[in-house]
């Protein structure tokens, strides 16, 4: 009953499916998040659950199997590891690669002191279910973007890094109109399951045309287009967050933006993000070795419906 009950609270959607013998109890959820298909199933005490994981996930990395014959203590085993992978508590817990630890222990002084993670807006994928290429943003996910108009500057960065992926490059373009910051597409802000339709970036005419459009909405040169455009020899999904966090730290700016995605922000700082909601962070101290960037404060968009 443990598992439904935090996937509900998570906003993840849930289904339970009581059979009429009442002896079985389905939960069923579809994460997408995760690009993870999980079943869990209560049969008198006996938890069984299977996972069956894309093998391009960055986020889960667990096996779990049980039977009915098996112990008590397995079953507890199972139960822990199956709630503790997807609702990682605590110091130590679920140590991927892709949830950045510093990997000498310490951070540069020269980095940025503050980071601001604006996810983008809800986009017609996000609203629709379907794998869309590139999607761009919903009607919703519009309103919320030009919700920050005239808020977001109160953050004063002094650069703006966007996802190449247009529905973060229209939610940095309406967000961040009102001002004059410099605004550069960074590669390594992409979203993470490359193999997905809508974080394939656009090929070079219908971006050249979108960004025109952008362009019309907020007034000003958008940077590093040609470098954040071309593929990159050797590039690997496994490695873009790790790529990002070298940006962060070249940076010379005390203050950034980086307009992305759920799976770059979790990835780089352990929070969840709802569409176009910003995360303010800070780097870790020298020596933490947990996340490169400390989550401090949350702000939701300041106008338009609260979507994940």
């Amino acid at each position: 009953q443990v598992v439904p009950f935090m996937l509900a609270q998570r906003g993840w959607q849930l289904q339970t499916f009581l059979r009429p013998s009442c002896s079985h109890v389905w939960f069923c959820a579809d994460i997408r998040l995760f690009r993870l298909s999980a079943f869990v199933a209560a049969t008198r005490g006996n938890i069984h659950s299977y996972t069956e994981l894309c093998s391009s996930s960055p986020c889960i990395d667990w096996e779990v199997s049980s039977s009915s014959s098996s112990s008590s203590s397995s079953r507890r085993s199972c139960c822990r590891s199956f709630c503790g992978q997807l609702f990682p508590m605590g110091r130590g817990r679920n140590k991927r690669k892709t949830l950045e630890d510093n990997p000498d222990g310490s951070d540069s002084e020269e980095g940025p002191k503050k980071v601001f993670l604006l996810r983008h807006g809800q986009s017609l994928m996000n609203l629709t279910g379907e794998d869309i290429r590139d999607s761009v943003l919903s009607p919703n996910g519009e309103t919320q973007a030009r919700s920050w108009k005239g808020h977001a500057e109160k953050f004063g960065v002094e650069v703006i890094l966007v996802s190449p992926l247009r529905r973060a490059i229209q939610t940095a373009c309406m967000a961040f109109q009102a001002g004059d910051t410099p605004m550069v597409l960074c590669r390594h802000a992409r979203e993470l399951w490359w193999d997905e339709q809508v974080n394939t970036p656009s090929d070079w005419e219908t971006m050249g045309k979108f960004l025109a459009e952008m362009q019309q909405i907020r007034k000003g040169e958008i940077e590093g287009v040609e470098d954040a455009l071309t593929e990159q020899e050797g590039e690997r999904e496994e490695d873009s967050v790790s790529r990002l966090v070298e940006v962060l730290r070249n940076r010379p700016e005390r203050s950034i933006a980086v307009v992305c995605h759920w799976g770059v922000i979790h990835g780089i700082s352990g929070a969840s993000a709802n569409n176009c909601e910003v995360v303010e962070c800070e780097t870790r101290d020298k020596g933490n070795r947990n996340r490169f960037l400390k989550p401090v404060g949350r702000h939701p968009p300041p106008g338009g419906p609260c979507t994940i």
